[in-house]
């Protein structure tokens, strides 16, 4: 039963110290006009796209990003994406 408490206790260590460490920002890049719309050139701003309806936030011009952006929560702690 103590084995099994110190494991759950370190799981749980190393989870506070993931969270700590986590990415704050995720940049998506791209090429923007129709020419490149459905290209591989694209497919950062796919990806971002694809996480920000994973995350439930809209993209949205941000003046200073200089370009579309986004803030979430992730377990309490914030994240931004970023197409600039």
């Amino acid at each position: 039963m103590v084995l099994l408490h110190l494991r759950h206790q370190a799981s749980r260590q190393r989870t506070t110290l993931i969270i700590n460490r986590m990415i704050k920002l995720f940049v998506g890049l791209g090429n923007p006009g129709p020419d490149y719309e459905a290209t591989r050139h694209n497919a950062g701003f796919w990806w971002l796209e694809g996480l920000a309806r994973e995350l439930k936030v809209q993209l949205a011009p941000e003046r200073g990003f200089w370009g579309l952006a986004a803030r979430a929560n992730v377990q309490g702690q914030a994240l931004w994406l970023l197409e600039p």
